[in-house]
């Protein structure tokens, strides 16, 4: 009953914002909630589009109503802090109300391809040598540093 009645108010505001929207030039409409990968809201996300047109922090619930000043194709990205996000593409023609339910993922679960690795500014440490002996007895790993030349060596 609640979300059959949260249905109705959405679709009443999304008509009011679109109705509004209409009188000043605005096309469109993208709404829908931002949620985490347990499928909990997350409020206080914000929610932008590329190219920009519109931007909106996400309510108590995760919900979220974006105003476009015109039709086409938008990335739809929500971001909050300690999340990762993936951008959304949303095609919206002129007069649309469209759903885009977006989903962002704690930073330590972020897919490989998301990671960022920074530059290092010189060249890493050259790396050590590893001697391994092996006897009857007990295996030994030895780890030395590499040799260095002295001044007059080539």
């Amino acid at each position: 009953m609640r979300d059959r009645l949260w249905g109705v108010l959405l679709l009443g505001v999304a008509a009011a914002v679109f109705a509004s929207g209409c009188a000043t030039g605005q096309t469109g409409v993208i709404w829908g909630s931002v949620i985490d990968n347990n499928n909990r809201a997350i409020s206080g996300a914000m929610v932008t589009t590329d190219p920009p047109s519109s931007s909106v922090s996400t309510d108590n619930l995760g919900r979220y109503i974006l105003r476009l000043e015109k039709a086409g194709t938008y990335s739809v990205t929500a971001m909050m802090l300690g999340y990762v996000s993936e951008p959304t593409l949303v095609q919206t023609q002129k007069g649309d109300v469209t759903q885009a339910d977006l989903k962002l993922l704690p930073e330590g679960m972020a897919p490989v391809s998301r990671i960022v690795v920074p530059m290092l500014k010189e060249d890493p440490p050259a790396a050590a040598a590893v001697t391994t002996t092996t006897t009857e007895e007990s295996p030994e790993v030895t780890t030395k540093p590499p040799k260095k030349k002295k001044w007059w060596e080539k």
